[in-house]
């Protein structure tokens, strides 16, 4: 008889990959796979025994399977390439903001173009690669370094997980008048603007009354406008006033001023977003509908402004003393029949449009009215702007 022993057990290896999501990215995946490790073990002993003339061998075979379970959990975990951003602005001297100033964010090691734009501007970047980020001069500003010191207008840095911000600072002086205003335009309507309807009511009874016409006026710039520059616009019209240009900037209102019971001044300015011709169009029911508007260069605030009416041959706003060599600009419009109109002492005229308006400019160091001589007195209107 041979008896036999045997131990048996089984196991599998399971070999599992969990791969966690990292940076708000959702990938999990789950790998598993199963062995089996068996390792065999055998042993025979022999054992003789003899009686007398006989004999006889007892053999006893012992084996053992032994199977051995390992359990292992392997984690990896993949972060996904999160985002941040960067804010580049400007400001110059004395720290003052300045906007549309072109800038130019660079890839990794600056080999890449990835985003461009005018300040103030805030660009999407990758935490973790490195940048640079180049400032611009601009017009009279030229560039005098970083306000954290760096003063190589191309700099580089590595984004990071929370916002970063830069401010490139300037050395701006003012533009002479003659190259602060670098185009202008203008417009006028000079035709009355109804219509006379006849409306029937009745069989026999029939009413003529007027109803207003909308007024187009556009004025185009001659040459190209240019991204960064500041645009000045100046509308005379009823309230109402439908406003924009062909390049689509965002033009802000800055003030409505009447100038008679029913006519208004409109100043709007916008930085120009972009360079390409340019037509500016108002459309508005007054009858004598009017727009000027100017580009000026390195210049691109206006820091303070001034309102006057009158009624007399010299217009003129409430003294005021801008800061030293200022580049101020004033328009005016006198009601009433056409008359000359001439510039204050220390300004310019830029250009005499639609019947009586006008517009003047000059560099002003110490207190001023930025008056102008009327041919005659009438009623009229003022506007003064400052620039800086």
């Amino acid at each position: 008889m041979t008896p036999q022993r045997t131990a048996v057990s089984t196991a599998a290896v399971v070999f599992i990959v969990v791969i966690i999501a990292a940076a708000g990215v959702g990938v999990a995946s789950y790998v598993s796979q199963a062995n089996t490790t068996t390792n065999t073990t055998t042993s025979t002993q022999s054992t003789s025994i003899s009686t007398g003339n006989s004999s006889a061998i007892s053999t006893v075979t012992d084996t053992l399977i032994q199977t051995t379970t390992l359990n292992q959990t392997v984690t990896t975990t993949i972060t996904s390439a999160a985002n941040s951003t960067v804010t580049v602005d400007s400001a110059d001297q004395s720290g003052e903001t300045i906007a549309g100033n072109y800038t130019l964010l660079g890839g990794i090691n600056g080999s890449l173009v990835a985003a461009e734009g005018f300040t103030p501007d805030t660009l999407t970047i990758t935490v973790g690669q490195t940048y640079s980020v180049r400032a611009e001069g601009n017009g009279s500003c030229t560039f005098s370094g970083w306000s954290d010191g760096v003063t190589n207008d191309t700099r580089t840095f590595t984004a990071t997980s929370g916002p970063l911000s830069y401010t490139a600072v300037y050395s701006c002086g003012n533009e002479s008048p003659t190259s602060a205003i670098f185009q202008s335009c203008t417009g006028y309507y000079p035709t009355i603007g109804t219509v006379t309807q006849t409306q029937t009511q009745t069989a026999t009874t029939t009413a003529t009354g007027t109803e207003p016409v909308a007024q187009t006026v556009r004025c185009t710039m001659s040459d190209d406008v240019r991204a960064g520059d500041l645009i000045v616009v100046k509308i005379s019209d009823l309230s109402g006033i439908n406003f924009s240009d062909s390049m689509g900037n965002a033009f802000t209102l800055l003030e409505t001023d009447p100038v008679s019971s029913t006519y208004y001044n409109f100043i709007y300015y916008t930085i120009a977003s972009s360079s390409g011709p340019d037509t500016l169009t108002v459309q508005g029911y007054g009858n004598y509908p009017s727009i000027m508007a100017t580009e000026l260069q390195g210049l691109h605030t206006i820091s303070s402004y001034e309102v006057a009416t009158g009624d007399s041959n010299v217009t003129s706003v409430g003294a005021f003393t801008p800061a030293n060599g200022s580049f101020v600009m004033a328009f005016v419009e006198a009601l009433g029949p056409p008359i000359s109109v001439s510039a204050g002492a220390g300004y310019t005229v830029a250009t005499v449009y639609a019947v009586s308006n006008a517009c003047e400019y000059g560099t002003v160091s110490g207190p001023t009215t930025s008056s102008f001589t009327l041919g005659a007195s009438a009623d009229w209107e003022e506007v003064s702007l400052v620039f800086s």
